[in-house]
């Protein structure tokens, strides 16, 4: 909508316009939150299983060392 004096032009802003956008931005904002506590929720999950994984895969790297020393000591 145009507004203002003759020669002087200004832009009025449309109410339903600006309260599409805020409503659309809150319902952005309400997604982002929900992702982020989602997230916050299953990253405990996931770092016990990936601590899990290493420590499965240290102890995998022991025994075949300790396979290894022994097949070498047997073989001499």
């Amino acid at each position: 909508m145009l507004s203002g004096k003759a020669g002087a032009v200004r832009l009025r802003p449309d109410p339903r316009r600006i309260r599409e956008g805020l409503f659309g931005f809150q319902a952005d904002f309400e997604r982002i939150a929900g992702r982020l506590a989602l997230k916050l929720f299953l990253d405990p999950v996931e770092y016990s299983a990936v601590s899990a994984m290493q420590i499965n895969q240290r102890i995998v790297a022991l025994v075949d060392r300790v396979v290894a020393g022994v097949a070498n000591a047997a073989l001499r």
